[in-house]
């Protein structure tokens, strides 16, 4: 690829106000959700494709793809302009595959915390999504809280790990090998993460990741899609841009076709740069984008250094509170937290902690959107769930929340953090 342009890449530099990196407030401390964590070399890198006047999706977004598909462990990524676009075709494109046996109106499990955006995707894709519960001790789905009877008649899991971290990996595996489950993991909050040693999203049959402003690294706006099966690549590409022909390599495009029994005479008549084969959307990425997670990709594993150390000397802090508990991490998962999440303690309410803790300038949010079961949209969509009760997804909805990890943050910032929830924790005693 292009080297950085060494004089625009100074010029840039000198025009950076640092300052504005951060939010800042009228008060003396201020500890934000997240921060920036581009500078000079991802707007240079950015700028060299607009003055090139480049910047459709291009070879700026083919090589980002090798590089993602690489440090994941899978045979393609495929880019898209976010991480709910990544859902919505990775389920739509299981769909319309004829090697998975899934069909409109079959069933599929999603845990009942998660962003909502992955369950409107089973809904758009024309499939009933079944709400199940997540642990009260480790924030993730589980599983076994589901009957048998609902995983009988269920055709496919799309499980969540939730910010940077995962579940019981091998207890899902072993129940979609007995129910002939597919399975499908939205990672987007846990790039980088691994169970076991492998990484998470590289355990089903098609794993989603985002690259929003507040991930792990981050593209403006932007997802990935990576999968093993050839098949399922192309038909995302396809779902891509508009169902058209000419993203695709002659020999993907030739087993596509036969796949699905086309006649190859049927193109004969079409000019090759206007086929269209299959419906599609328009959710491609830029060269823009691209660039910047180029750039950030250069980055991810200083990144992650930074987040292992703050949410290590984060977590140690916790384990001395009464009233405040860090998420459980099950054994083989190794975590690359996205945020810090936390879980108070009996009787204990995120309210009170979410605005005593805003009033002492940290910044919060709910464990995601809490338990979706309880938002209007489950009545609107006419969601089920798996369960007469999802007893872990309205705990954390009441008693869960999190805080966020910047890997642009210092240590003697976090430092800070510890005593404001040090104070919390005191408080809470009295709550």
């Amino acid at each position: 690829m292009d080297l950085i342009d060494k004089e625009l890449f100074k010029m840039v530099d000198g025009l950076i106000d640092k300052k504005k990196r951060k939010n800042i407030y009228n008060q003396k401390f201020w500890y934000p959700l997240n921060q920036a964590t581009y500078d000079a070399e991802e707007i240079v890198y950015a700028l060299q494709s607009m003055l090139d006047f480049q910047t459709s999706m291009g070879r700026k977004v083919n090589h980002l793809e090798e590089v993602f598909a690489k440090y994941i462990g899978t045979k393609k990524s495929i880019f898209l302009n976010s991480g709910s676009s990544a859902d919505l075709l990775a389920i739509r494109a299981l769909v319309k595959s004829p090697l998975y046996d899934l069909n409109e109106g079959d069933r599929v499990l999603v845990p009942a915390i998660t962003w909502p955006t992955q369950v409107f995707s089973i809904v758009q894709a024309g499939l009933i999504p079944i709400l199940y519960d997540v642990s009260k001790h480790n924030i993730n789905p589980d599983i076994t809280t589901v009957d048998k009877e609902i995983l009988v008649d269920a055709k496919a899991i799309f499980t969540t790990h939730i910010l940077g971290t995962c579940g019981d990996i091998g207890q899902v595996l072993e129940i979609c090998e007995e129910y002939k489950l597919l399975l499908i993991e939205d990672t987007c909050e846990s790039l980088g993460a691994s169970y076991c040693d492998k990484k998470l999203g590289t355990f089903g049959v098609a794993g989603t990741f985002s690259s929003f402003f507040s991930h792990h690294i981050m593209t403006i706006e932007g997802g990935f899609i990576v999968s093993d099966c050839d098949d399922l690549n192309s038909q995302i590409m396809l779902l891509r841009a508009h169902g058209w022909s000419r993203g695709l390599k002659p020999s993907a495009l030739h087993k596509y076709l036969n796949v699905r029994g086309i006649d190859h005479d049927e193109l004969s008549s079409i000019d090759s740069r206007y086929a269209f084969i299959d419906e599609g959307y328009n959710v491609r990425p830029n060269e823009i984008t691209a660039s910047f997670g180029i750039v950030q990709m250069k980055k991810i594993e200083g990144f992650n250094k930074v987040r292992a150390e703050l949410s290590q000397r984060f977590y140690s802090a916790v384990k001395e509170m009464k009233n405040i508990l860090a998420p459980l991490i099950v054994d083989g998962c190794s975590p690359n937290y996205m945020a810090l999440p936390l879980i108070l303690g009996a009787g204990k309410s995120n309210r009170y902690a979410i605005e005593y803790l805003e009033k002492r300038g940290i910044e919060t949010r709910p464990l995601i959107a809490g338990n979706l079961m309880r938002h209007p949209v489950a009545r609107q969509l006419g969601l089920k769930k798996a369960s007469d009760h999802l007893h872990g997804s309205d705990f954390h909805h009441e008693q869960s929340f999190y805080i966020g990890l910047s890997p642009m943050v210092t240590i003697d910032q976090l430092e800070e953090v510890i005593l404001v929830i040090h104070d919390l924790d005191k408080e809470l005693c009295n709550v």
